[in-house]
């Protein structure tokens, strides 16, 4: 067993995977790291993006936006059966902290019982990804919000409310 830098930097790697496990919902179906090489056979996309670093692992550059961007949107149409494009220049949601968050806020509601509840979703971004995993998972009622064109033309135009 060595002490060096990189011994130092795989050990700092692995608590950080530890703590972000230990802070994922119970009930997110993505609290653990995708089988990278079996989705990539199921999503064919996404197969130019991986790097194999053994026989039977495969990872993706984390660093690399095209492969984050295509990892998203296979994971989106693997999970939640959402087909959706991504804009180059925007910010690339992850899946797994989204999924959390809206996971927390569907228990902060159960404790609130059954009462009528509308949520505002104030700017909505390029993706949707909050629009489209909540009215795909729970009947939430929400009103989404956007100011930027591009914005507009990527999200489905029932999910929104255009701000000019």
């Amino acid at each position: 067993r060595g002490t060096g830098p990189l011994v130092k930097q795989w050990y700092q790697r692995r608590v950080r995977v530890i703590q972000t496990y230990l802070r994922m919902h119970e009930r997110n179906v993505l609290k653990v790291n995708p089988d990278f090489k079996r989705l990539g056979l199921l999503h064919p996309d996404l197969q130019q993006h991986l790097i194999q670093v053994r026989e039977d692992y495969c990872t993706i550059n984390f660093k690399d936006a095209a492969s984050l961007n295509q990892l998203t949107c296979s994971l989106a149409e693997h999970y939640f059966g959402i087909n959706f494009d991504l804009p180059n220049n925007r910010l690339i949601p992850t899946l797994p902290l989204r999924l959390n968050y809206l996971h927390w806020i569907e228990d902060l509601l159960s404790y609130e019982g059954n009462r009528d509840v509308i949520g505002i979703d104030i700017g909505t971004g390029a993706s949707g990804v909050y629009a489209l995993l909540d009215g795909n998972s729970w009947p939430l009622n929400v009103m989404r919000s956007v100011t930027n064109q591009l914005s507009k033309t990527s999200v489905p135009t029932k999910l929104l409310i255009w701000f000019q």
